[in-house]
């Protein structure tokens, strides 16, 4: 089920050929019945489900406007968002309570059926307050669960039906930030560099923190880097991103590095992994010391040179001074 509710949005569509006209899972909105002067007007939606616990309920409200000349009676039922759980396993919509004036229902049982509300007059508004509760009784088996749905509404008339309207309804999903699996990435790599690549759920910093094998180091949330002796860029790069790109310089040729990814929304540091630095380790050292040698020599002579020259230049005016 976790895969299926990292991808659950109630989207935006209009299904023209067909019966359901749906919202967009704004907060607050207004839906119209297709062509007719019927609205449906919500505030508060969908519910949020994400910290119910047995006994606790929450309630909302919509109203119904009718400014066609026919009155119109109404229905009200449920549809799930998300794949339905395993045969077997705990299901929230068995022990959410759903009342509406003197009718209570099961969501479980509203994806089957309606639940008739009061009739809205031609020319006058209805208002309804939705009442979501979680049973007392509910067992420890639906700790942790997690339910989305929304609300099907159709408005009915003598002559036919009007197709119905969705609006938001439940959600227990909330959207955290991670870093996606497998989405850790290095494209490059050289001798004394290296780029790291990762993406999140959602837009936040960039930063890695690394170890060089051998040094000391532990991971702790409460220390400078959470214990980790480098990090790049210092500080994090603030610029909000899904994409992470980090770059690495002045590494060791030949050289193990442990790393791990960190961002900010709420934060999130990946698993660690390592990377070995092309070359063999010590030769930029060496390749330094033949530079600044070959750099020596040629001062020296000009140090010499400089000197005798001088020596000389000395002598001759001695000389021209007599």
């Amino acid at each position: 089920m976790s895969k299926a509710l990292k991808t659950i949005l109630i989207i935006s569509i209009i299904v023209f050929g067909g019966s359901f006209l749906f919202v967009n899972s704004a907060q607050a909105g207004e839906i119209r019945f297709r062509d007719k002067n019927i609205f449906v007007h919500f505030n508060g939606l969908p519910f949020d489900l994400s910290n119910f616990a047995p006994g606790m309920s929450d309630k909302k409200n919509i109203r119904i406007e009718n400014k066609e000349n026919f009155d119109i009676d109404v229905f009200l039922k449920t549809s799930r968002n998300e794949p339905f759980p395993e045969e077997g396993k705990a299901d929230l919509a068995d022990v959410l309570t759903l009342t509406v004036g003197e009718q209570s229902k099961h969501i479980s049982e509203l994806f089957n059926e309606s639940m008739e509300l009061l009739s809205v007059n031609s020319g006058e508004f209805q208002d309804y307050q939705l009442n979501i509760s979680f049973d007392e009784d509910a067992g420890n088996e639906y700790q942790g669960k997690t339910i989305n749905f929304y609300f099907i509404i159709t408005a009915g008339k003598g002559n036919g039906d009007i197709p119905p309207v969705v609006i938001p309804g439940g959600g227990g999903v909330r959207v955290l930030l991670t870093i996606q699996e497998g989405s850790v990435r290095i494209p490059e790599i050289g001798e004394t560099s290296v780029t790291i690549t990762w993406l999140t759920s959602y837009s936040s910093t960039s930063q890695v923190i690394y170890a060089a094998a051998g040094e000391t180091y532990s991971f702790d949330l409460t220390k400078t880097n959470y214990g980790y002796p480098h990090a790049v860029p210092v500080p994090e790069d603030s610029t909000k991103v899904t994409f992470h790109s980090v770059t690495i310089t002045g590494l060791t040729p030949g050289t193990t590095y442990y790393y791990r990814c960190v961002s900010y929304g709420s934060l999130v540091i990946s698993d660690e992994y390592s990377f070995t630095t092309k070359g063999v380790a010590g030769v930029v050292e060496e390749k330094e010391e033949e530079k600044m040698e070959e750099i020596e020599k040629p001062l020296e002579v000009l140090r010499k040179t400089s000197i005798s020259k001088f020596s000389l230049f000395s002598i001759l005016i001695f000389f021209l001074s007599l």
